[in-house]
């Protein structure tokens, strides 16, 4: 799918969200025009979003923000979610960064992530996927690297069964 409906399916998500919880979260969404009309898989930023709000944001005892930039980098199409809330310990990370790296032994609130990288892997090579930096009370920022060109990807079924 174009990556315009992709970020469009994100906003329908946030703006539900704002409703349900508008006391405890801002956010602003950028699509960099340089990456319209770039191909990717359906259902990229949205279990990534619902992992900042559930897990970053919510915890948080402050109103706090959540960003979603997509644009181009170098010859790479980089999708970001970052919030400023509870952030992850370096232990945290760590087990996070393991899990990615061996989504064979998916722990339940790694699951949406590792599906997402495993996507990513498949379709565009090891080389691409998320990388995820966190600072316990400042944040998260999750990545998401794949190439600009993926060709026949509007033809990609969804992990969903869409």
């Amino acid at each position: 799918m174009p990556v315009e409906n992709e970020v469009q399916h994100v906003q329908s998500y946030l703006t539900i969200q704002k409703i349900r919880y508008s006391k405890i979260f801002d956010y602003s969404v950028y699509l960099d025009g340089g990456v319209c009309g770039c191909m990717v898989p359906k259902l990229l930023l949205q279990p990534i979003v619902e992992n900042a709000l559930y897990h970053g944001i919510k915890p948080a005892a402050r109103k706090c923000r959540l960003f979603v930039n997509v644009l181009s980098e170098g010859g790479d199409l980089v999708m970001e979610v970052r919030d400023d809330g509870v952030g992850m310990s370096e232990s945290k990370l760590q087990a996070l960064g393991k899990a990615l790296a061996h989504c064979g032994d998916i722990r339940a609130e790694s699951y949406g992530m590792c599906n997402v990288n495993d996507r990513i892997h498949i379709l565009a090579g090891e080389e691409y996927g998320i990388s995820v930096v966190s600072e316990p009370g400042f944040g998260t920022s999750v990545r998401l690297r794949l190439p600009k060109t993926l060709g026949g990807m509007s033809n990609v079924p969804s992990s969903a069964g869409r």
